[in-house]
């Protein structure tokens, strides 16, 4: 499944010796013997002391944005790494790695990390004898497997089960559960306090859940999974109500991707009274609720039609698709921004991001000239989009360099989202005939020239 050419494999192991050559005694490591204060002195620490004994033990040190700039092992009173300089070197190595399109395509560049600093590491201990390509590629190809995953969806309800793309929206259904945790119990009764179906039952019951399958090492197949959820998630958004009543809130998201607290807690006491103490919860209801009605408007909103792109953009990918697919998750980003005036400048990067033919193009030119003519036939509503794009253009340019919120009316903002979605909709048709936007664009140039 991985392949990587012998001429690389070459360089790539000239590279790994280096490195190793590179290694040098560097100064022990003091054990910081400071207890934590505050908050963090409160918490319980898990003691993992004795596991490490007699065992190579590995340090990098980390920037303030968690970028590691050395590695330093100490093993058997020795103390050896690579300082700052080497592991530059290092880091090029890694990435010379990840150029490899079948090793990137399913291998996580933090798996590759791991286990070529293994490599270099056991090579200068002299505790192995084979060639870093050789070490390493076996490892990769045998850490590629199939998975599913299942994330947690916050501030959405739904009645029944559907697709988006490659991915099922779903929930835990108690007699579902109930039956497999008594086959689970019955198949291995030592085991029935461990029931992992027990579990999902007392915390995942009816909770909205969304899966899907991809391959690839671990790490590398739940960055796939978690990408693909979230775009699926995303196409939601875009065909939700919020496109056409741009002031309706939608909160609903993949749990470590949401931005709103829906449940807030607070604990009330009388200095006076030692005994009255209370718990108030409050929030407001932020769920996306998802029943027969919605789900039939949202197709009137063409979710048919995205789920169909999704489904088999991998079939026909390009640098139009890929622009599509990001444009997607863009406009989603767009419409859940509360501040409706930030939400019109998002909108605008959009459209530049496709409408714009070249550097030197103005913003307000460029998609007054191509919009109007990729989701309108009739002249009217192409002059109509025109006015409309250039009154909000105003409402962009003030909140951009000026930092004022200009007021505007709703109903633009309504039709400038409708009109976002179509344009996604006609370039999507578009995917067979062109690979990229400049073909797009420059079609319109000749048709407008031979009129």
């Amino acid at each position: 499944m991985i392949e990587v050419n012998k001429h690389r494999k070459d360089y790539l192991n000239n590279k790994a010796n280096e490195i190793v050559g590179f290694i040098q005694n560097m100064p022990k490591i003091q054990p910081n013997h400071n207890l934590p204060f505050g908050s963090k002195g409160e918490k319980r620490v898990l003691d993992i002391t004795d596991q490490l004994k007699d065992k190579p033990q590995r340090f990098r040190t980390q920037t303030i944005s968690d970028k590691p700039i050395d590695c330093i092992e100490e093993y058997q009173q020795k103390t050896y790494g690579l300082n700052e300089d080497s592991y530059k070197k290092y880091e090029k190595l890694i990435d010379s790695i990840y150029e490899e399109k079948t090793i990137s395509k399913y291998i996580s560049i933090k798996f590759i990390d791991n286990n070529s600093m293994e490599w270099i590491f056991a090579t200068y201990r002299q505790e192995i004898n084979i060639s870093f390509v050789d070490y390493l590629l076996p490892i990769l190809d045998n850490s590629i497997e199939t998975y599913k995953f299942t994330y947690r969806i916050l501030n959405l309800d739904i009645e029944s089960f559907f697709e988006v793309g490659n991915c099922l929206f779903h929930f835990y259904k108690e007699k579902e559960l109930s039956s497999l945790e008594e086959e689970f119990r019955d198949n291995d009764p030592d085991k029935a306090e461990y029931n992992k179906y027990s579990l999902l039952k007392k915390d995942y019951l009816g909770i909205p859940l969304i899966s899907t399958q991809t391959m690839g090492e671990f790490g590398r197949a739940e960055e796939l999974a978690k990408a693909e959820c979230s775009l699926s998630i995303d196409t939601l958004k875009l065909c939700s109500l919020t496109t056409i009543v741009p002031d309706y809130k939608i909160y609903f998201d993949l749990d470590e991707r949401v931005k709103y607290n829906s449940r807030n807690t607070n604990f009330t006491t009388v200095p006076e009274d030692k005994e009255y103490f209370t718990i108030t919860f409050s929030g407001n209801k932020g769920s996306y609720d998802l029943d027969p009605k919605e789900w039939q408007d949202l197709q009137s909103r063409n979710l048919g039609q995205f789920h169909k792109f999704l489904k088999n953009r991998h079939l026909n990918r390009n640098e139009l698709s890929d622009l599509i697919e990001n444009s997607i998750t863009m406009y989603a980003e767009a419409i859940t921004q509360t501040d409706l005036n930030n939400r019109i400048v998002n909108l605008f990067t959009i459209l530049e991001s496709f409408l714009l033919k070249n550097d030197d193009s103005t913003i307000i030119d460029s998609v007054t000239k191509y919009l109007p003519k990729l989701i309108f036939k009739k002249l009217n509503e192409r002059k109509e989009i025109i006015e409309l794009l250039k009154r909000l253009y105003k409402v962009r340019s003030a909140k951009i360099h000026h930092a004022k919120k200009n007021k505007f009316d709703i109903i633009d903002l309504r039709k400038l989202q409708i009109s976002i979605v179509s344009l996604l909709l006609s370039l999507i048709s578009k995917i067979t005939e062109h690979e990229t936007k400049h073909s797009i664009l420059e079609q319109i140039d000749e048709n407008i020239l031979n009129a």
